[in-house]
């Protein structure tokens, strides 16, 4: 077994105690924003804008580890009406977006955190066994105890995004619209092994200090791949405005989302959610399935990629005052990739195929329905009685399937899949629950 906690400052191998964290690092953010609506004429509006940001990352010795000092994140769009005559609008629009470090890197970065390996045969005991050290070739040992070193000319991730679109009233209260969507990340902050003796650093990827990263081996090192996520998306659009007691919402979205880089939060092969300090950059491996490393396999479509997606949505007043509200959907699957044990990591690391090659999970759907009758008490005084049911349809569709391949490294050359699970469910959409509530309202 090996065991992974935090322990306490003065903890020692043969002794590592469970403890709580306890972190007093801060994390310090200054904003100012300016904008400005300019009407050029009847027909055209024009919106422009500038978000700065600073943000300063202290550790927990009061050093200041990260400035980042110079966000500055422009804003412009646009609305045009050709005809002047309110049916019609073509719009614009282009934004940069930048992160606003979560507190996770703050505490676990720059805390002075002390994780214990502690390697035996129990599943219980955290006491050091030789004998297990020495079968599975890995020492027990005390990880971290200091802040992870960050390059000082570090800069802040961002996404660009491009909106372009139009819509038309082709009737009385009923509208259509499309519009294209690009969104991209420009740069991304992330932490490596920057040193053979396992200390991590912070810095951006293909850039500064973090423009190579070793092997597992140590034994060199590779180009680090700049982070690549980019999302496109067309989306058709219906609308009928609130009259004579009804309206409607419907909308169609083929997207495609590629890269090499899920994001703040990777599935499978991170376990836990550890934005802008995951694995994915801690060996150059982990870009690969593990034995060639001459073939890049982390690319392709990310594991949020949905081609299609469908969404309707409504509400109706009855003449006997209740209200019936539907909301509903249907979406592709996401792609399927061979993941691949690390026995280093004791986790998922290695893309064994290109990212989406083993297929995508099925479709699903389901739908909410929401009812709503006021009784008057008093006065303007009203009592709503609400009933939400959720997953009308209780559909329970497959949404996470087994991508695992094996349970240790040397699975991983397997022709066929050792994990008797591969590709069997993990997580269904949930079954049809309902909800009664009260609302006052006075």
């Amino acid at each position: 077994y090996r065991h992974f906690y935090w322990t306490t400052p003065d903890a020692t191998v043969a002794n590592a105690p469970v403890s709580a964290l306890i972190a007093s690092p801060e994390h310090k953010i200054n904003t100012l924003y300016l904008q400005d609506r300019w009407s050029v004429n009847d027909k055209l509006v024009v919106n422009a804008g500038v978000r700065w940001d600073r943000q300063r990352i202290i550790d927990a010795s009061g050093v200041t580890q990260i400035d980042m000092k110079k966000d500055y994140a422009p804003r412009l769009g646009f609305v045009y009406d050709p005809s002047g005559a309110h049916q019609m609008k073509i719009f614009g629009s282009y934004g940069r977006f930048y992160e606003e470090i979560p507190m996770d890197l703050v505490i676990r970065s720059f805390s002075y955190e002390r994780q214990p390996r502690i390697i035996n045969y129990s599943p219980t005991s955290t006491t050091p066994d030789p004998n297990a050290e020495s079968d599975f070739a890995t020492p027990s040992a005390i990880l971290g105890g200091f802040t992870e070193p960050a390059d000082p000319n570090i800069k802040n991730q961002y996404v660009n995004e491009y909106i372009l679109g139009g819509e038309r009233e082709i009737a009385t209260n009923l509208s259509v619209g499309v519009k294209g969507i690009y969104r991209s990340y420009g740069r991304v902050v992330e932490d490596f092994l920057c040193m053979d003796d396992g200390t991590y650093c912070i810095g951006n990827p293909g850039e500064g200090i973090m423009k190579q990263i070793f092997t597992l081996d140590y034994s060199t090192t590779y180009p680090a791949p700049k982070a690549k996520r980019t999302f496109k998306g067309v989306q058709l659009d219906a609308q009928r405005r609130f009259a004579n007691n009804f309206q409607w919402m419907a909308s169609y979205l083929w997207s495609k989302l590629d890269g090499n880089y899920d994001g703040e939060y990777a599935p499978f092969t991170n376990v836990g959610a550890d934005p802008n300090i995951s694995a994915a950059y801690d060996y150059y491996d982990f870009f690969t399935n593990g034995k060639d490393l001459s073939v890049i396999t982390n690319h392709g479509p990310l594991s949020n990629d949905r081609r299609h997606q469908l969404k309707f949505s409504g509400v109706y007043f009855t003449p006997f005052k209740l209200s019936v509200g539907w909301s509903s959907y249907w979406r592709s699957g996401t792609p399927l990739t061979r993941y691949g044990y690390s026995d280093a990591y004791g986790r998922y690391e290695f893309f064994l195929t290109p990212r989406g090659a083993e297929g995508r999970t099925p479709s699903n759907y389901d739908a909410d329905v929401h009812l709503g009758y006021p009784i008057a008490v008093r006065g303007s005084a009203k009592v709503n009685i609400l009933l939400d049911v959720f997953n009308v349809l209780n559909a329970q569709r497959p949404v996470l399937l087994d991508e695992r391949w094996g349970f240790q490294e040397s699975d991983n050359a397997s022709p066929t899949p050792v994990n008797p699970g591969y590709k069997q469910p993990v997580l269904r959409t949930p079954p049809t629950s309902a909800r009664l509530g009260v609302r006052v309202s006075f």
